[in-house]
Formats: C-alpha cells, structure tokens, sequence
C-alpha cells in the first residue's frame, strides 16, 4: 500500500475563508462560487497553480470531487508509459486534464489495496490474439487491516498471454496488479489499469451486488470511516452504532453525494 497523505480539496475550500498560516505555505484561491454550481465549482487556474506550488513533489494525493491528482515522486518515476518519458510538470498537468477518465476502483485499488482479486466473462480476443477484452471486470480489493471493497470496471483489455487456455465467453477469476499508465494518442491521457494477472482459473456463473448495493456499501463505509463516533474503539467486526442513528445519515448521503459506480 503506498504510503500517500490524502486531501479533499472541497474542504481546503472550504477552510480558504479562514486563516490558514498553520496549514499551508500560502493561503488558497478564493472558490468561484456560483448558484449552478453552488458545492463543486470546477478547479480555476488560479486553483491550480496554487495547488502546484503547495504539493509540489510532495507524496501527496490531491482529490478533487472523489477523483485523483498524484504529486508524488515515486508514482512519476513508476508511471508506464511505453517508453514515451514526460517531465514531472507535464505528468502532473495531464493528470488534471485526465479527471473526468479515471477508472475508480482501480484508482482506489492502486493506492488503498494491498491485494486484488478480478472476475469477469471473456468477451473476446483481439485479431492479433495479444490482448484480451473484458466488457466488465468485478474487482475485490483488500486492505491491510481485513476489511474490503467490490466494485466494478467496464470495457477493460488485458494482456493475453495467461488467457490462452482459455475461450471468449469463459468467466474467469483472478489475482491483478492495479497500476498507473500513460495513454496517447490525439491527447495524452493518465489512466489506471490492472496487469499481471495469477493464479487464472474458470470458474461457474456468478453474481455481484447491484449498483444499488455498491452504493450503499460505500456510503456506509463513508460513514464508518469518516462520521462515526465509535470509530476509535471500532474493531470492524460489528457494528456499535445505533442503526437508528445510522439510518438517517445513511439516506442523506445516498440522496446529497455522488458516489462512482
């Protein structure tokens, strides 16, 4: 698991109309607030030349409405990218100009995810027999401490050299390595994937949660992780909150925040 400080930059918003000498090295743009946007305005270029100068090659996540900019170092040098290198100032303007792309759970399995598991039905091969297309991929990932997360990816190519054995139409699961690549082309885009599959194996039909459920699954971990009183004394095993309590803010959330799916 990478060892990464994370930052909503909605509530560096938020904190910019107060004295922020202790927090930063200068205080933050004003938000351009606006009645269409009146929660999220989207990141000025006065927003961002700050956001440089403060982050600069510091192991650092910037996440801007649940999406990531990467400044560090570490993540710069590892990025894939073909043999195509970038300089550090251009990885790090592609990635603002890559928001809108990202892949979510594979996102927050590359940075949270000490280990991930895949299932997901073969849709085809390409002409050349190299790659291999998933139009869905469920993943599983898991962190450190026991708990997880399942989500969902579409339209995903892999690799096709541990598929071989195998026919489009399998469903198949697997181990993956989640990592941070260089697209180009017309523009060049910062995209997260999964690589290196093990230990592939066919297995029978089988069913994830609905979006529905994925929903509440992350709004609950939202409330475990960030809103609950008994966090600290929380082992993750069962719950200690009144439901009673949980409910309420449960149906709050699903009804007030975006959640990716």
């Amino acid at each position: 698991m990478k060892r990464i400080k994370y930052l909503d930059y909605n509530l560096i918003r938020l904190l910019s109309t107060l004295s922020l000498e202790n927090f930063f090295n200068s205080p933050p743009p004003t938000p351009e607030w606006t009645d269409e946007c009146p929660e999220s305005p989207d990141l000025t270029d006065a927003e961002w030349e700050w956001m440089k100068k403060e982050f600069y090659r510091q192991d650092v996540v910037i996440l801007v409405d649940g999406r990531s900019i990467d400044f560090s170092l570490p993540s710069w040098i590892m990025l894939e990218t073909n043999g195509v290198r970038i300089p550090y100032d251009e990885y790090l303007d592609i990635q603002r100009n890559s928001i809108q792309n990202e892949r979510f759970y594979f996102t927050k399995a590359f940075y949270e995810a000490m280990m991930l598991q895949c299932k997901g039905t073969i849709s085809k091969f390409s002409k050349n027999g190299k790659h291999v297309l998933f139009e869905k991929i469920d993943v599983w990932g898991f962190f450190e401490d026991g708990e997880s997360f399942i989500g969902k990816e579409g339209h995903v190519w892999m690799d096709a050299s541990a598929f071989q054995c195998f026919n489009a139409g399998d469903a198949v699961s697997f181990g993956a390595e989640p990592y941070q690549y260089l697209k180009t082309g017309n523009t060049k885009h910062i995209l997260f994937g999964i690589r290196n599959p093990s230990s592939v194996k066919k297995i029978d039909g089988y069913e994830l949660p609905s979006d529905e459920g994925l929903r509440l699954q992350e709004a609950d971990e939202y409330i475990c992780n960030e809103l609950c009183m008994y966090k600290k004394q929380c082992y993750g095993v069962c719950c200690l909150a009144n439901e009673g309590l949980v409910e309420p803010i449960r149906k709050t959330y699903l009804e007030n925040c975006s959640i990716v799916i």
